[in-house]
C-alpha cells in the first residue's frame, strides 16, 4: 500500500488554487495574506474546522490524559487537552508504589449537580481520592482533595477542534483524508462564486472520501461534552 505524503497548511492552500483553477499563482505563505489569497487560506482553514467538527468522537481526535495531582488541590484545568471526557476511563494510582499504574483503581463518577450538592460544602480534608466529575467549565474535580504529590489520574477523551495557523502547520486527519480539506473548501469556493459547473463533482468527491473516513475513523460511542454522558474504548490501529 502506498505511502500517502501529507499536505500542510501551504501545501492545501496551493491545492485549492490548482483543483479551483483561482486566478494568480496561489499564496506562498498562509499568514498576512489579501484578497482571493485570504479567502484561500480562510476557506481551508475552516473546512478542516468543520470536518473535525462533524463528529465528537473521531479516532484521530482521542486523547489519552495524565494528570499529576498537587496535595490540596482538587480541581484540574484539562480544557487545553481534552473537549469531551469518557466518565468511566478515570483511574486513579499512587506513583510512589506504583509508578506504570498497572494497579490503578476506578473512580466514582459523580454527575456535577449531585457533586454540589454532595461535596461542595463539605470540609476539604486530604486523603487518597476516589470520586471525580467534570465542572460546567471542563475542570476535573476529584474529592477527596489528594494528600500527595504521588497521587496520578489518567483518563480518555476527545481533543478540542484543532486549527492551521502556521505554513507547515499538518492537519491531525490521517494523510490519506487530507485532500477531504481541499473537497470541502472546494464546496465553500464553489458556493461562494457560484460555480455550478464543479459543485456537483466536488460533492461527489467530498461525500465518497467523507464516507470512507466515517467508516476508518468513527468512534462508536455516543459522547456529550464534558463528560457528562459517554462511554468509550480506545481506538482500534488504524489511525495513521
Amino acid at each position: 500500500m502506498a505511502v500517502v505524503t501529507a499536505l500542510t497548511y501551504l501545501a492545501l492552500c496551493q491545492r485549492l488554487v490548482s483543483e479551483t483553477k483561482i486566478p494568480g499563482s496561489g499564496p506562498t505563505t498562509t499568514v498576512s495574506q489579501t484578497g482571493i489569497n485570504k479567502n484561500v487560506v480562510q476557506w481551508i482553514n475552516q473546512a478542516y474546522i468543520d470536518i473535525q467538527d462533524f463528529y465528537p468522537d473521531w479516532n484521530f481526535r482521542w486523547y489519552d490524559g495524565l494528570i499529576s495531582c498537587t496535595t490540596g488541590d482538587y480541581d484540574y484545568d484539562e480544557s487545553a487537552n481534552c473537549e469531551t471526557f469518557n466518565r468511566k476511563s478515570f483511574e486513579i494510582y499512587d506513583s510512589s508504589d506504583d509508578a506504570t499504574g498497572a494497579s490503578a483503581s476506578k473512580m466514582s463518577w459523580i454527575p456535577w449537580k449531585l457533586w454540589r450538592y454532595k461535596y461542595a460544602q463539605r470540609p476539604q480534608t486530604n486523603g487518597d481520592p476516589s470520586n471525580v466529575t467534570i465542572a460546567p467549565d471542563g475542570q476535573v474535580h476529584i474529592y477527596p482533595p489528594p494528600d500527595s504529590d504521588d497521587w496520578r489520574v489518567r483518563y480518555s477523551g476527545f481533543m478540542p477542534i484543532d486549527e492551521l495557523s502556521g505554513d507547515a502547520d499538518v492537519p491531525i486527519l490521517p494523510n490519506r483524508y487530507h485532500m477531504l480539506i481541499v473537497y470541502k473548501a472546494m464546496l465553500d469556493y464553489a458556493h461562494f462564486y457560484i460555480d455550478q459547473s464543479n459543485l456537483a463533482r466536488v460533492q461527489i468527491q467530498y461525500s465518497d472520501l467523507l464516507s470512507r473516513m466515517v467508516s476508518d475513523q468513527k468512534v462508536e460511542i455516543y459522547t456529550r461534552k464534558r463528560g457528562v454522558e459517554g462511554n468509550a474504548s480506545k481506538p482500534d490501529s488504524r489511525i495513521g
